[in-house]
This record gives C-alpha cells, structure tokens and sequence, in this order.
C-alpha cells in the first residue's frame, strides 16, 4: 500500500510530500525480518516484547467503537468485527473475539459512539509510520499516519491467534481477510477536487472473495471525510445487470462498472482492454484525489500496472494504491 502526492510543478501545492518515517516499531522489523522469516518466528516474536506492547497499542489506536464504563472496544471494518480487551495485557497474550464475548450477552455495553470512530491519530506512540507533507502556500508541514510495515504484511495477528472462544473452522480465514489494522486517510488536508476510487478485481457492491472491497472503501473513506464523485469497477466476471443491482442507491449514477479484463501495459490499452494507470492520467486532475485498488489474482498483468506505476510517478496522479502482491516463501500465509 503507498499514499503519495506529488504535485504539478506549475503551481504551490497544499499537499507537496517531503519524506515517509518509519516507526519504531517497523525499523525493528526492517532490521529483523530475514532472521524472523528464515527461523520461522514471526507468532514468536508477536508474543514477545516491545512486539506485544506495540500490538496492543496498535490495536487500540485502531478501535471504531468505545463504550461507557469498560475496557472493551471493537474493531470493526465493516464485514469483520473484532473485540478486545483493552486492559488485559497479561500473561504475554491478547484477549480478541470475533464475537460479542458472552458476559455482555446478558448485560449489554452502552455506546460511547453511535457511529464508528474517525481515526485522526495525532500521535504515532512508536508504532504507526507517517507521511510528512508540506503546504507551499502557508509553507507549514504536517503529518498524516499509517498502519506500520510488520510481521507479515496482512493483520499482525493473522495466523498467530486463534479466537478460544469460536468454532476454529468456521473463522479460519478472519484475521487473513480482516481489515481493521488499516489506517484510512485522515479528514484533514484534502486536496480540492473530486474524488475517484478504481477498483481492478470489484466482483460486485457486496460481494467479493476476500470480503467486497467497494463496500469497505466507500463506508470506510466516507467515515473519513471522503465521500468518492466517481467510482470505477472491473472485473472479468460478474455482468453489468448483477452488478448493477448490488449498487446502494445513493452510489446510483456514481458508480461506472466494465466487465473487462484489464491490460498489463500501456502498449495494449484499449477500450476493451484498458490499461488503468493510462485510464486514471486521462481522466483525473492533480487536484482530485486518487484511489486504485489492483488485486485480480493475476501476477503478471498486476506486476506490469505497478512497474509503470513505480516508474512514472509523477504522471500517474495515484494517491492511494491498494495492491495484494502475491509471493513465494511466505509460510504463514501458505493459500496466497
């Protein structure tokens, strides 16, 4: 996952990045990760300190929901929600639920918040990375948070939990597929013009095999502040008529969907075949903002869209890219 602006040199941009910092927390895993994934040690060492202190922290950095008078919060991401204690950090473990845990079955929690939390960290407390930013204009600098870069790139838990109190069978695959670790963009320091979100591997609305990401992306955003003009899904599979009526009505006339596959290099793109960082220059300005998200399953059309990418950053005019990249050797995440 990247979040960058770079701006149009003809004119002060709000938004002009300067660096990306690392937290405590990722530098340690930077350093450490050849060792950890060689000695298969990654659920070790998330057991062990400063990694535990860290997760906890990250984890209640992250929670949507607070309630009056209790420890407890949840996570959730809009398909998925997690419980934790907040407060039980003994015995070098996690107190997590994937459902309500069964002493407030009785005696329900009163809300703190009716709605999930904006999540606005003002402080990375060691464990979330940051972008710094500067406005020409004023030319102050700022700072924007991000989920760190540890133990194996997906929820830190995934793989390294399992819930006591739940049929293991049945959520096997929550903490793979679970996206509350994500820290969305804050509400603060938008760009000025609209709001674009391309998803390459949409399925539909409400539906999708790791759990539907044009769902997620338009409640989560919006939460934020970022309430998308115009939304553009592919995919190879689902026809235009069923993924027409998966659409909630107040995305009706926003949402443009192709049933396509898309191209792997700006020498094949074509209507029927769009190459989608070619789609994104064309249509969008150095004022909106961007959001791609690319997971078709398909190595080498992926690997091509993100090696142009990477080589013409300037010109692309992403903000946000949301990318699965699918690699060998990671023996924790063995279905990917």
């Amino acid at each position: 996952r990247e979040r960058e602006f770079t701006p149009n040199a003809n004119y002060p941009s709000t938004r002009k990045f300067i660096r990306y910092e690392s937290s405590e927390w990722e530098n340690l895993w930077l350093t450490n990760i050849d060792e950890w994934q060689k000695d298969k040690k990654i659920c070790e060492i998330m057991y062990s300190e400063p990694h535990l202190s860290y997760m906890h922290e990250f984890l209640n950095l992250t929670c949507t929901h607070r309630f009056v008078d209790s420890d407890w919060c949840v996570i959730d991401d809009h398909l998925v929600a997690l419980w934790y204690n907040t407060a039980n950090r003994t015995n070098n473990d996690y107190e997590l639920h994937w459902e309500k845990p069964s002493q407030f079955l009785l005696e329900p929690l009163q809300a703190l918040n009716t709605h999930p939390l904006v999540l606005n960290p003002t402080n990375g407390r060691g464990v979330l990375s940051k972008f710094v930013y500067q406005n020409e204009v004023s030319g102050e600098e700022f700072e924007e948070y991000i989920e760190p870069l540890v133990s194996h790139l997906r929820w830190p838990l995934s793989h390294c939990y399992d819930d006591p109190s739940v049929d293991k069978e049945k959520y096997k695959y929550h903490g793979s597929f679970f996206r509350g670790w994500i820290m969305p963009p804050p509400p603060t320091n938008q760009k000025a013009g609209k709001k674009y979100l391309f998803d390459a591997g949409a399925s539909d609305w409400m539906r999708g095999a790791g759990g539907p990401s044009l769902n997620y992306f338009t409640k989560k955003w919006l939460l934020q502040g970022y309430d998308f003009d115009s939304i553009h899904a592919y995919e190879m599979v689902t026809e235009p008529s069923a993924f027409y009526e998966s659409v909630p009505n107040q995305y009706m006339g926003k949402a443009h969907y192709t049933k396509c596959a898309v191209s792997s290099s700006l020498q094949e793109h074509s209507i029927d075949h769009p190459f989608l960082p070619k789609v994104i220059q064309s249509d969008t300005s150095d004022q909106d903002y961007v959001l791609f998200k690319l997971d078709i399953d398909s190595p080498k059309v992926e690997a091509g869209n993100i090696d142009y990418i990477l080589k013409a950053s300037k010109e692309t005019k992403i903000d946000e890219l949301f990318w699965e990249h699918h690699i060998a050797g990671n023996y924790l995440m063995t279905e990917w």
